[in-house]
């Protein structure tokens, strides 16, 4: 019963979310001109968007993500746990995948189901940086990691709380300006759209 009760309050706060933040996506706008330039790629997987990196060796890449631990990374993704996670603060995750070989949807489609894969030319600088930063801070936390075989993906426990304000998308968002690139819009939502020159 308390169980019940819980969910149907959680329901409640939850409802008016979607209409409050429909529409709310990003634009994106690369920089111009960037120096040694470089390419990096969203996956678009519907619910999360990943970010790729390029690595040192030629051809590899790695791909991160942040989320909610719970269902993310615990595939804890119930109708109970997911307004959970949009209304409560719960504990967020940082995952991470190794890539080699061409970044593209023929490619990947073979092994991931996706929605849309978009290509960002940005600075080599920016991106190297960027990378290592979240290496460092995925390594950070390297004891509580574990392994996902339905994500293909390592999770580790995250610093960031997850909250809905600021869930996976507006965390992206903040690295996309890492990289040099204009964000415009909340980007409460997966719902990106590029602008380029």
């Amino acid at each position: 019963m308390r169980v019940r009760i819980t969910l149907l309050v959680l329901i409640v706060i939850a409802l008016p979310t979607p209409f409050l933040v429909s529409g709310c996506g990003a634009t994106i706008r690369p920089p111009h001109d960037p120096q040694d330039p470089v390419s990096v790629y969203l996956i678009d997987y519907g619910r999360h968007t990943g970010i790729v990196l390029p690595r040192e060796e030629p051809r590899t890449y790695v791909e991160y993500h942040y989320g909610e631990w719970a269902w993310f990374a615990e595939n804890r993704t119930g109708p109970l746990s997911s307004v959970r996670a949009m209304v409560l603060p719960s504990r967020g995750t940082l995952a991470r995948r190794e890539h080699s070989g061409t970044i593209d949807e023929q490619t990947l489609s073979r092994s991931y189901i996706f929605d849309t894969i978009y290509t960002l030319t940005v600075g080599a600088a920016e991106a190297h940086a960027l990378r290592d930063r979240l290496d460092s801070r995925f390594d950070s936390a390297i004891e509580t990691e574990t392994y996902n075989p339905r994500q293909a993906m390592h999770f580790v426990h995250d610093e960031k709380s997850y909250t809905f304000w600021g869930n996976c998308n507006p965390v992206l968002a903040g690295w996309l300006r890492e990289l040099g690139c204009e964000v415009r819009g909340p980007a409460l939502l997966a719902n990106w759209r590029i602008e380029e020159d």
